[in-house]
């Protein structure tokens, strides 16, 4: 039996977010068992942590349909799961903590913010852009909109640890109005390598660098995601790339994401990048999580 606690990450409240499984003594388990109570939880992402020292954390994470190389909102909720079960100290100094997944290693800086809640951040490799062979067409059918809802700035493909498609539209209105074809979507995603399709529109406000982003997921398992935080790594390096809100002006630039609004599941993900003549040379993304439920045994 395996004990599988809930968290939302990138949230305030239980009522935002987006879910993670977390496993808190999960070495001894298989990848194939550890992906039946992926599957089982059913949340955009499971967090099985294999060991956790004071300056290492080691995790694999599962979709409901495939292992993670690296997963943002995941990282979130299994930092603030560690502190809140005592495995892991923070203060309110940050402090830096390696995160190793079978493929890839990432830094973090932890602390407590003035109300004594952990903000996780994670540190990405910036991320990398290139064109699409997708037909503007045939993404607007598959997103159910019109190429007419589509900016005039390039839709881009920008491949990591997931493969996102960047797609910049004209404005709230075009963005909310979106009503994928999930079949269609997935098919499409999976002919070209994609795994998920990130559209964002600016939001009109005092903060100018503050976006509303869409996420959809359905080639791993996730119609949409109401918080990510490796699709606003490259949301924001794309922002800076195309210079927009004037963001790839060289300095220290933070970029605020709304997500998860149409689905009645508010977020908010905080990203902080160094740019340098339009290139992004650092890049950090994070916030808090907020415990949702200390789930039972599970059978796997």
């Amino acid at each position: 039996m395996t004990a599988v606690d809930l968290w939302v990450a990138f949230s305030e409240t239980i009522a935002g977010g987006s879910t993670a499984g977390i496993v808190h003594d999960a070495a001894g388990l298989t990848a194939e068992e550890m992906q039946t109570i992926a599957t089982e939880v059913g949340a955009p992402a499971t967090c099985f942590v294999q060991a956790a020292s004071p300056h290492q954390v080691e995790v694999r994470f599962f979709s409901t349909l495939t292992e993670y190389g690296m997963c943002g909102h995941g990282t979130i909720a299994l930092l603030t799961a560690l502190i809140d079960a005592g495995r892991i100290e923070c203060g309110p100094e940050a402090r830096p903590l390696d995160l190793v997944t079978p493929t890839s290693t990432a830094t973090m800086t932890i602390h407590l913010r003035d109300d004594d809640r952990p903000e996780v951040m994670l540190s990405l490799e910036p991320a990398p852009f290139g064109p699409t062979r997708i037909a503007p067409g045939e993404l607007a059918d598959a997103l159910g909109t019109t190429t007419e809802s589509f900016s005039p700035i390039p839709i881009e493909e920008s491949p990591s640890d997931f493969v996102h498609l960047i797609v910049p539209t004209t404005g709230l209105d075009a963005l909310a109005s979106m009503t994928p074809d999930f079949e269609t979507l997935a098919d499409l995603c999976r002919a070209h390598g994609l795994h998920t399709v990130a559209a964002y529109s600016p939001t009109p406000g005092d903060l100018s660098n503050t976006i509303r982003v869409r996420d959809f997921c359905p080639a791993t398992g996730t119609a949409e995601a109401p918080a990510t935080g490796t699709t606003n790594r490259a949301v924001s390096g794309y922002l800076a790339r195309h210079n927009i809100h004037g963001l790839g002006a060289s300095g220290s630039h933070t970029v605020r994401a709304e997500q998860g609004i149409e689905m009645g599941q508010a977020s908010l993900i905080t990203t902080t990048m160094q740019v340098t003549d339009g290139v992004v040379t650092s890049i950090s993304v994070g916030g808090v999580a907020t415990l949702l439920r200390r789930a039972g045994d599970r059978g796997i």
